[in-house]
């Protein structure tokens, strides 16, 4: 299952991204304002974790091109 490097470093870049996310929710918030100075940074934080499930769930493009050439035989 984690045979695949794109597999490994997805899930090194989720961890990353709770660990980012944790931080982000330790960051004071003022009252006046709509958006606050928090919002970047959680934001950054679930695009990441979006962005490396996809990675996480990517076809392996070795594996994809071997089918391939044993279709083409």
């Amino acid at each position: 299952m984690l045979k695949a490097p794109h597999r490994k470093v997805s899930l090194v870049l989720i961890a990353i991204a709770v660990f980012y996310l944790y931080l982000a929710f330790q960051l004071p918030s003022f009252m006046n304002s709509i958006i606050d100075s928090d919002t970047l940074p959680k934001t950054l934080g679930v695009l990441l974790i979006v962005l490396s499930l996809i990675l996480f769930f990517m076809p392996d493009m070795k594996h994809r091109s071997r089918k391939a050439q044993h279709s083409k035989k």
